[in-house]
């Protein structure tokens, strides 16, 4: 999370040499500040609070006012089943919108897997596997959306039903606003996406 150094008089920061995408998910996080005359390279070097940072997108982890869950009670997490139809709600997130999007990926929303993680078979509007219609908002309550999404609904290059191997897969989500057509823009991870069905390539012997 550390900034590169400040610019304009120690007015404006950037991350990432202002190109690279922030993969960070939705919430609210702390703006914490560390003077050039530091080694600023660890936590513990920026105690100074300086503000608030929104950052819009889906929780990784879903809020918890009671403080009584788990870490892995509060991940975002959906079912499919194989040879049918797939739409999923709600994903929760902070100020998303209708027209984001998700992509359905093997193992990893991280942009350096992106040349092998889409998935064969996975139903879209698109030419390309497993990118969803856009999203509905269903609700928003404070500064939390609901939000639900299908997949080759609103149109499609292919068939509507999911005919990908049973597995668990990633959502990975990109923001309405953006391109959002191909897997290089889907970087944020949103949760897991359980298929229901058969691995392929059984083979099984009788006698």
């Amino acid at each position: 999370g550390d900034s590169e150094p400040a610019m304009a008089n120690g007015t404006v920061f950037r991350w990432g040499g202002g190109t690279e995408v922030t993969t960070a998910p939705g919430g609210l996080y702390r703006l914490c500040w560390c003077g050039h005359h530091y080694a600023c390279h660890i936590a513990e070097d920026y105690q100074t609070d300086a503000g608030s940072l929104e950052v819009v997108g889906p929780f990784f982890l879903l809020p918890d006012p009671t403080g009584t869950k788990t870490g892995e009670e509060r991940l975002q997490g959906f079912t499919c089943t194989a040879n049918e139809a797939c739409a999923i709600s709600p994903l929760l997130g902070r100020y998303l919108a209708n027209g984001d999007r998700v992509m359905i990926k093997k193992e990893s929303c991280r942009p350096d897997w992106v040349y092998n993680t889409t998935v064969d078979a996975w139903p879209s509007e698109t030419f390309v596997w497993g990118i969803s219609d856009v999203a509905k908002v269903l609700a928003v309550v404070d500064d939390t959306s609901f939000q639900s999404y299908a997949w080759a609904v609103d149109g499609t290059t292919s068939y509507r039903e999911v005919r990908a191997e049973g597995a668990y897969y990633r959502l990975c989500w990109c923001s309405d606003g953006f391109d959002c057509s191909e897997p290089v823009d889907f970087v944020v991870d949103a949760g897991t996406m359980k298929l229901i069905g058969p691995h392929f390539d059984q083979h099984k012997t009788c006698v």
